[in-house]
């Protein structure tokens, strides 16, 4: 049964299904590359309690999603647009959340901003950068609802969280040359606070911790094009994203 069609807000033909097994349904004008489910097993190792009770498939990650009149544009533009789809609930004393990563640089490229819009739902993202392997130098906390836009900064690890009762999605838009690191958080089990209906914690697997900082979204980085959705606004004016892949380029809006 479909929930919300996506295509109005997100500008890609895809709507949100009442499925755990796979939750979002592509129509025919639309294209994704790679679905990826994200099991409760594979989660564990970035958890609290790694013996949480909790769904099959904490979330789903929908990678290289387009339309596929765009497949050229997109293929041109060096970006890479993604969706995920982060289920309500609890898992012991958390919110449900990802894994959490930060980009790796390689040896042609720094490290490199990402932008995250959140197309339903209301949640939070967890920001740390890391002063040494096991000492957080800084860590934010911002709470997003539908429509907020967040730049995650280059060299900042996160982590989204659902802290709401409906499935929380979120589009992405990265540079195709970022790569994805997981080991440090999964290392730690998960971010610096682990966040729940009883409240934040520190995760004592970090040797230091910083306070937590809160921020809204709306606040610190207000909507620049109104209720358009990412996915049209770069596809209408790509310049102004360049430092998605040139970090030197500043935030064109």
């Amino acid at each position: 049964m479909i929930m919300l069609d996506l295509m109005p807000s997100l500008g890609v033909a895809v709507s949100l299904l009442e499925s755990a097994e796979n939750p979002l349904w592509m129509q025919s004008q639309a294209f994704c590359n790679q679905h990826i489910s994200r099991s409760l097993d594979a989660l564990r190792p970035f958890l609290e309690n790694a013996d949480a009770v909790g769904p099959r498939y904490p979330y789903h990650i929908y990678d290289d999603i387009m339309m596929r009149s765009d497949q050229e544009w997109v293929k041109q533009s060096g970006l890479l647009f993604s969706l995920t789809v982060l289920s309500p609930g609890v898992l012991h004393r958390e919110w449900m959340k990802t894994a959490g990563h930060f980009h790796k640089p390689t040896l042609r490229m720094r490290n490199l901003p990402e932008i995250v819009e959140v197309v339903r739902g209301s949640g939070v993202m967890i920001l740390q950068q890391m002063r040494t392997p096991d000492r957080i130098g800084e860590m934010s906390a911002v709470l997003m609802d539908r429509g907020d836009w967040m730049i995650v900064p280059p060299g900042y690890g996160h982590v989204s969280i659902n802290t709401s009762e409906q499935p929380l999605v979120l589009a992405h838009v990265r540079s195709r040359a970022i790569t994805l690191e997981y080991e440090e958080m999964a290392r730690h089990r998960g971010a610096g606070y682990w966040l729940g209906p009883q409240g934040e914690r520190i995760n004592v697997n970090y040797q230091e911790v910083p306070l937590l900082k809160h921020y809204l979204a709306s606040e610190i980085f207000p909507r620049p094009f109104g209720n358009e959705g990412i996915y049209r606004v770069i596809r209408r004016r790509p310049q102004a994203f360049q430092f998605l892949w040139n970090p030197e380029i500043p935030v064109g809006f």
